[in-house]
């Protein structure tokens, strides 16, 4: 028998980088959105590249929380 066949199966959501990106992309898509509402409040125009900042943030930390299709681990 493999040596790894004996192993349990491992959880990716129990690693700590899992741990780690998950709070880097939900902290960048708080700071992202404190300075759009900052600019709106000042009147000062809103840069495109802070909303696909957002948008790109929030897309990536939406595809990392989303289960797997089919309940397996790739």
């Amino acid at each position: 028998m493999d040596e790894t066949s004996a192993l349990p199966p491992h959880d990716p959501e129990q690693t700590p980088i899992y741990h780690t990106v998950v709070r880097f992309l939900g902290a960048l898509a708080v700071l992202n959105l404190g300075g759009i509402i900052a600019l709106a409040i000042l009147g000062r125009p809103i840069p495109d590249i802070l909303v696909a900042l957002g948008s790109g943030s929030l897309g990536a930390l939406a595809g990392v929380l989303v289960p797997n299709p089919g309940g397996q681990n790739r």
